[in-house]
């Protein structure tokens, strides 16, 4: 479990640290889809071997493809088109850091297989879960403090650009910090409340599916419209890359730029690297990330038909308690149970239940004797003539106050006509 750890923490940090910062936003948006892939390969191979019905076999196949073709699409775009060889490293450790990132839900498809060593491991990760996470918790930091302090001096950096931050930058990451923590929290809230209100389409599934272009909407359109705003002055020939090179030099900007616009110019300032003329680079790039974004659609597509009880467990909802910062849409859906576990109870063989019913008759007629008789009757009426009665049985117990006379002439005591009554009651109705 801690070597998956590693490889895992070893992953997150190489792909958000090393490798995105040399990607656009667009392209690092959409390239965190792309983490589903072994998620998208385990239950195809799956319902494959157990041959279950296309519904469950189809959607992981082409999941798989996708995320390859995305990969595909990706290296073409950065490699034969732009011919930068500088790139392959980056590209390579992108990859890499995907597929160890996408180890992290193993625990949710090991009971596809009848494996006895994975089953046993999930057996101990289960009673043991709070010392699991926190050896989690400490592997990651541990394995991210190695990743920052080894990439730091092989990038030819020096450690007072990590020490020594501005205040500015200080305040604007501390604020960064503070709304991940924060969002992560409220988003794994409601997505409990709305799974366990049965509202998983409509108030968790499509909302995490829409998070990725929505991200991606709210970076570039600001983007369009500032350079709509730059282009009305200067005419109809004034083109993004000339707005890209006065973002690049600084030119037009003033020193009193709200925050707003400077955040605005620097997603810009990501974004010009990419030719948004060059229509076959920017086909290249929509295409993987709509491949991986299709993809990884595909590879949880078995939420849609996941089975859940009112007001389920949490802990029957999601595999690990954990969840992804930075990959928040991906890691809840991903989290999410291929397979609804129940507790398996253990029914005993009961004893049979007896019901002891009990009168007590002391000046009863015949006719209250009738009705009293036959309401015990009625008892067995829809029970099966071959019942074994070996989940209830009745018995039935009559008490007289006086059932006894004396009679002349006998030494010994006689039923009196109460006793007489009940007998005869007892002969009809039976």
């Amino acid at each position: 479990v801690l070597c998956v750890e590693f490889l895992v923490s070893l992953g997150t940090a190489v792909l958000t640290i090393v490798a995105m910062p040399f990607f656009g936003i667009v392209t690092n948006v959409m390239m965190l889809n792309s983490i589903s892939i072994l998620s998208s390969h385990l239950p195809g191979g799956r319902s494959v071997h157990a041959r279950e019905t296309k519904q469950f076999i189809v959607p992981p196949i082409i999941s798989l493809v996708l995320i390859l073709s995305g990969y595909v699409l990706f290296i073409l775009s950065y490699l034969l088109l732009k011919e930068d060889r500088g790139m392959n490293v980056w590209i390579g450790l992108a990859i890499v850091g995907t597929i160890f990132v996408s180890l992290n839900w193993w625990e949710n498809y090991s009971t596809l297989f009848k494996s006895s060593f994975l089953d046993s491991i999930c057996e101990d990760i289960a009673r043991s879960r709070n010392v699991v996470s926190i050896l989690s918790s400490l592997v990651r930091i541990l394995v991210t403090a190695a990743v920052v302090g080894a990439y730091v001096p092989l990038s030819g950096r020096v450690w007072s650009s990590v020490t020594s931050v501005p205040g500015d930058v200080g305040l604007v990451i501390l604020i960064l910090v503070t709304i991940q923590i924060v969002s992560s929290a409220l988003c794994h809230w409601f997505v409990v409340v709305a799974c366990k209100m049965h509202a998983m389409r409509r108030s968790f599934l499509l909302p995490m599916y829409l998070a990725s272009l929505g991200v991606l909407a709210a970076f570039v359109a600001p983007v369009i419209i500032f350079f709509q705003n730059s282009s009305d002055p200067r005419g109809a020939n004034y083109t993004i890359t000339e707005y890209c090179q006065d973002i690049t030099y600084g030119r037009g900007l003033s020193s009193d730029t709200v925050w707003f616009e400077r955040l605005v110019r620097d997603i810009t300032h990501t974004l010009c690297p990419q030719d948004m003329t060059n229509l076959t680079e920017m086909g290249l790039l929509g295409g993987s990330a709509l491949c991986w974004w299709l993809g990884w659609i595909l590879c949880t597509m078995y939420i849609w038909f996941l089975q859940l009880q009112r007001i389920e467990r949490t802990q029957n909802l999601f595999v690990r308690r954990m969840y992804e910062g930075a990959f928040l849409e991906q890691s809840i859906l991903l989290n999410t149970r291929f397979e609804i576990q129940r507790k398996k109870e253990c029914h005993r063989q009961t004893d049979p239940v007896t019901v002891y019913l009990c009168a007590t008759m002391w000046h009863e007629n015949y006719d209250e004797m009738m009705k009293m008789i036959i309401s015990m009757f009625r008892l067995d009426k829809y029970r099966p003539r071959n019942n074994s009665n070996d989940d209830v049985s009745f018995e039935s117990h009559i008490y007289f106050d006086d059932a006894f006379k004396d009679v002349k002439g006998s030494k010994e005591r006689h039923v009196n006509k109460y006793a007489e009554d009940l007998v005869d009651v007892i002969r009809v109705v039976y």
